[in-house]
This record gives C-alpha cells, sequence and structure tokens, in this order.
C-alpha cells in the first residue's frame, strides 16, 4: 500500500500509523531503499507493508492521530571549550583548543 508523508514523519511514525508497529520500519526503509534515519519531504509517496498489529492501527485513525516525530533543524553546532593543561610542576601549561 502507498502512503503520503505528512510534515516532520519519520520511518518510525509510518511504521506506527499505518502498520501498528515501529519494528516495520526497517521493512519500510528497505522497501523503499532508503535509510530508517532518512529524513522524508512531505507529500512523498512511501511503500508500506500490510498491517501488523491492526489494533493500534484503529486507534490511531479513531483518534485522527498522526505520529510526526523528525525533529526539525538538524545542523547542531558542536563547540569544544579550550582547557589548560597543567603539568604536575605547574611549570608548563599547554592550552588545548
Amino acid at each position: 500500500m502507498k502512503v503520503t508523508v505528512r510534515d516532520r514523519q519519520s520511518v518510525f511514525d509510518l511504521a506506527l500509523r499505518w502498520c501498528g508497529d515501529a519494528e516495520v520500519a526497517f521493512a519500510i526503509a528497505e522497501l523503499n531503499d532508503m535509510s530508517v534515519s532518512e529524513q522524508i519531504d512531505p507529500d512523498t509517496e512511501i511503500e508500506v507493508p500490510s498491517v501488523m498489529e491492526r489494533r493500534v492501527v484503529e486507534y490511531y485513525k479513531q483518534n485522527s492521530i498522526e505520529p510526526a516525530t523528525m525533529v526539525e533543524d538538524t545542523n547542531y553546532l558542536i563547540t569544544y571549550k579550550e582547557e589548560l593543561i597543567i603539568t604536575n610542576n605547574n611549570e608548563n601549561m599547554v592550552e588545548n583548543g
């Protein structure tokens, strides 16, 4: 079955929503030749396997739940503080940066 990805949905979100089991994310990724961690553009059509846990799928449907857990900004800045490393006799101080 083909489904349309909504904003901020991950492969795991699709697995829960349409198959009822997060473990199906790996099958979805393989079926669509992608990584489970790949960010998917909204409105992309993705192939998903048949329902595994019907109760979960029905719960999402009846309560109009559309899981969307992808982080919007994936650009993280990592900074390192400069450290002073002092030798045992305190004579030689070396800066790391």
